[in-house]
């Protein structure tokens, strides 16, 4: 597709205009309503600025390293998530990089694990603006990675995800950069950081599947390669047991899910639409209690995203660009039973592709979607937990709702053959 004249100018416009509107909306929640209903990003972006969070995933994490330190026999998950009733829920090979921190000095581990994180943040800002600058060929190329970089940092799942303390920040960073190396071509590398992202999230696994299916062979190679590495290092360290407990556990996790508002997924909206469970509260000693209904509806809407994204129309100038892998990408985050607002941080890269690939449609219809999209996600509105009692409680979803829309034009855009670079379809 030929770039028209000015069309760098109009894009530099079009996004600092909607970053804009967006700061201002943040504004009028913060001083426009009462506590507690006047919570934003903005909270979130101060806490980074003083380089404080919490522990969310550390917590946990180091509960379970004390467990297999202790010489306890029993299975990590048996003893920390079932008896302790520790939310630890991430796979054993998660804990490799916490005990390479402690290796390298007890007295420090949390120092080294709030500067990791800070910097996954700012790893997630440099590389959603070059992905955002990636669809713009020539002039204003720094204007659009700079507003790209600041649109991360008011981001609020991205935000959220450093705020509580979250190996989900060191995700989302992995996957902005494997975005960015598919966009370049760079298929190995793109590979290596799906292995790593898999290691400490497995059902990003999805991604590898929809690899074989569109004969992504480097790619798929290098992430099986690398998460095969990872796996025999675990296994030595953590033994078998261990490893098929995890199973255990993401099977009960997968029946009951969570009530909490924050689960933006099906199982969330549907335990929230029973009354089934704490909506308003985290509880963290126990899941949301099993409901068959609850079960079916989950286990029926993550078929339909992942068949939708592995199965779904792909014209064959789009199959196995960008677009494309971000459709994989995004079903992985919405198809899980407990999808935590901070998980969705991956529409920040994933909303710079689309962007910059719309905008040289030129279609207004589907540029107005992606503003609803990009609002509905980019904010944290404290006000719909007023709905929390209430049958009208679906709208505590907003954030699911608007990862529906980016996925429905990830969906429309590579089945009309649409790519995210130059127009095109998969970049090599």
């Amino acid at each position: 597709m030929t770039e028209t004249p000015g069309a760098g100018d109009r894009r530099v416009r079009v996004v600092a205009v909607a970053l804009a509107i967006n700061a201002l909306l943040n504004l009028g929640l913060a001083y426009g309503l009462s506590p507690p209903w006047n919570e934003t990003v903005f909270t979130h972006e101060a806490a980074f600025a003083r380089g404080q969070m919490r522990r969310d995933s550390w917590d946990p994490m180091e509960a379970a390293l004390r467990h297999l330190r202790s010489g306890d026999g029993r299975p990590v998950y048996d003893a920390v998530l079932f008896d302790q009733r520790i939310k630890f829920q991430y796979p054993p090979t998660s804990l490799l990089a916490l005990e390479a921190l402690h290796r390298a000095g007890e007295e420090s581990v949390a120092a080294r694990l709030n500067i990791l994180t800070w910097l996954a943040v700012v790893i997630t800002a440099i590389a959603t603006g070059a992905l955002l600058r990636a669809g713009t060929r020539g002039g204003r190329g720094a204007a659009l990675f700079l507003l790209g970089a600041a649109g991360t940092l008011t981001f609020y799942p991205v935000m959220r995800a450093y705020w509580l303390g979250q190996i989900q920040a060191w995700i989302t960073a992995l996957l902005a950069l494997l975005l960015l190396a598919w966009v370049h071509g760079r298929r190995a590398t793109a590979g290596v950081l799906l292995g790593l992202a898999c290691v400490l999230k497995p059902h990003f696994a999805i991604v590898g599947v929809w690899a074989l299916l569109r004969r992504e062979r480097r790619f798929t190679a290098a992430a099986a390669l690398t998460a095969a590495v990872v796996f025999a290092f675990s296994l030595q360290r953590y033994g078998w047991a261990n490893h098929l407990n995890y199973l255990k556990a993401i099977a009960f996790i997968g029946r009951h899910g969570e009530a909490f508002y924050p689960n933006q997924s099906m199982n969330g909206l549907l335990h929230r639409l029973l009354f089934n469970g704490s909506n308003l509260q985290f509880e963290g000693d126990r899941f949301a209690p099993f409901a068959p209904v609850v079960f079916a509806g989950t286990v029926v809407s993550s078929l339909l995203i992942v068949a939708l994204a592995l199965f779904g129309r792909v014209a064959p100038a789009a199959r196995g660009g960008p677009l494309d892998l971000c459709a994989a990408l995004l079903a992985a985050v919405m198809a899980s039973p407990v999808a935590w607002e901070h998980h969705y941080a991956v529409l920040a890269p994933i909303d710079a592709l689309l962007v910059a690939s719309l905008l040289r449609v030129g279609e207004r219809r589907w540029i107005v979607l992606l503003a609803i999209s990009y609002v509905a996600s980019a904010n944290f509105y404290a006000i719909a937990q007023r709905f929390a009692p209430t049958a009208w409680n679906p709208l505590q979803s907003y954030l699911y709702f608007g990862a529906w829309i980016a996925f429905g034009l990830l969906l429309a855009a590579r089945a009309r053959g649409q790519g995210a670079v130059g127009g095109g379809g998969t970049s090599r």
